[in-house]
């Protein structure tokens, strides 16, 4: 079968590896939640920029797309972490697509190193054979991020074990993922305007998540003591967001 130039890259091989669990898993879930479509969007970036990428000869657009790349991978890490919370990935299988978007990152970072005209795979600068099953992203190492994560965890237990309106569930499971995924994404930007950006973004879903559980009280005011649980994580978590943000302002961008 004949091949366009990016389909022979070892590093688009493994995106589209990626892709085909994130549709396979996606569709075999028929429960509508926000990690869902943000998984299937973002394992589709990692592949169309890697395409894009390997097509431009400008090393400052090339480097765009390959960033914008791996600022999905990080998506799609954060991704696994939420389905393995909601119980639809064993602990098995989100380690093993982990260890996948770690080669592609690892790849990606090889090629964002090289200062070619063109994308080349058989450089020293290229590597993305790491097969150890404990490597770690360096968001799952934030405390911040791991008292999101818990902040979902709690906002799923209570709306799995009472009835909850579904528009309510809706908004936030929508405003609790977008949370985590940019503190992921946050983390894994090397520009500190860009990373000061995403962490607003998470800021910004810290105040919907609290808004929408003051309507849940107003909904359901049986649960005063349940969601005051609730608004205090979500406390912590901004606080945590300034002084993180605070950080970055001191190192100017």
């Amino acid at each position: 079968m004949a091949q366009l130039n990016h389909e022979k890259l070892k590093v688009y091989q493994k995106a589209i590896e990626f892709f085909a669990f994130s549709n396979k898993i996606c569709s075999s879930i028929k429960k509508a939640f926000s990690t869902k479509n943000h998984l299937w969007r973002a394992s589709t970036s990692i592949a169309i920029n890697i395409a894009q990428a390997n097509a431009k000869s400008s090393i400052k657009e090339r480097r765009n797309l390959l960033c914008t790349s791996f600022g999905s991978i990080l998506e799609c890490a954060a991704c696994l972490d939420i389905f393995y919370l909601k119980r639809c990935l064993s602990s098995s299988q989100k380690n093993c697509k982990r260890v996948l978007l770690y080669e592609i990152g690892s790849m990606i970072i090889g090629l964002l190193k090289m200062k070619a005209n063109e994308v080349n795979e058989n450089q020293p600068e290229y590597e993305g054979n790491n097969r150890d099953n404990n490597i770690t992203f360096s968001h799952e190492e934030l405390e911040i991020y791991k008292k999101a994560l818990a902040f979902f965890e709690w906002f799923d237990k209570l709306c799995c074990e009472q009835q909850i309106n579904e528009l309510i569930y809706q908004s936030l499971d929508k405003s609790s993922t977008s949370l985590i995924l940019n503190i992921a994404e946050g983390d894994g930007r090397y520009s500190f305007r860009e990373r000061s950006r995403f962490i607003v973004h998470a800021h910004s879903a810290v105040l919907s998540s609290s808004s929408w559980l003051d309507v849940l009280l107003v909904d359901s005011s049986n649960r005063i003591s349940e969601i005051e649980k609730g608004k205090s994580q979500l406390v912590g978590i901004a606080s945590m967001l300034m002084a993180w943000k605070r950080s970055i302002s001191s190192y100017g961008t």
